[in-house]
């Protein structure tokens, strides 16, 4: 009579390295909190930064059509007092130079590159293209809502079917932004899964090394059973 092993040992144990993540699970991930988080933290997205125009929908569209949209982008912006949420910028005579306005009143005076402290508030604008007088609107927002907004802005879905392969798009005016949302949530995904693998590889080698010694016994078990 032949005996033959089915590996009755091990297969409980299979699988263990195997399981992987459906693309709704990424998907999910992709838009939550825990990845957004760092988007919003690394581009400023709690401030939000919208050009002015005399006639807004008519302006906003010939500025568009003939390529010269205002673009303003604001590294950072901290009001030191709660009620300093909302500020108006206006881009100056000189190259790359602006004024700071709040409540009509003029707050600070300020260049590009240039990092501000002053009793009401922290501002450094990164990127100023517009022409003089042009104004922007700018409002801090929490970091929650920003989250929210960025979730509502972003679409998040499998390329095909069970190709496995997620397409991020974002809806949106500009295009260097765009990119930079998308390669920075790309990014933090990438990590937030490098993080997760590890640390599911690292309680799997944990279950298997409490284990060892069950193992190691239902191996001699079994060998004990083929040599009668």
């Amino acid at each position: 009579v032949e005996s033959k092993s089915s590996g009755g040992a091990l297969k409980d144990f299979a699988g263990i390295f195997e399981e992987k993540s459906s693309s709704g699970t990424e998907v999910a991930i992709l838009k939550s909190r825990m990845v957004l988080a760092n988007t919003v933290e690394q581009l400023n997205l709690t401030t939000q930064v919208s050009p002015e125009f005399s006639i807004p929908l008519i302006g906003k569209g010939l500025a568009r059509l003939m390529g010269n949209e205002p673009v303003l982008t604001v590294a950072q912006f901290v009001p030191k007092n709660r009620y300093l949420d909302s500020v108006i910028l206006e881009v100056g005579e000189q190259a790359e130079s602006f004024s700071l306005f709040f409540a009509d009143e003029k707050i600070l005076e300020g260049s590009v590159g240039k990092r501000y402290e002053t009793d009401d508030l922290i501002f450094l604008v990164s990127e100023l293209a517009a022409q003089p007088g042009q104004r922007f609107v700018i409002n801090k927002i929490d970091e929650l809502s920003a989250i929210t907004v960025l979730q509502k802005q972003i679409s998040v879905s499998e390329s095909g079917k069970q190709t496995g392969i997620i397409e991020i798009s974002i809806n949106g005016e500009n295009k260097n932004h765009i990119k930079r949302v998308v390669k920075s949530i790309s990014e933090n995904y990438l990590l937030q899964n490098i993080a997760r693998n590890s640390a599911e590889a690292s309680k799997s080698l944990e279950f298997l090394t409490r284990q060892l010694p069950e193992i190691k016994q239902r191996l001699s078990e079994s060998e004990n059973s083929l040599n009668e």
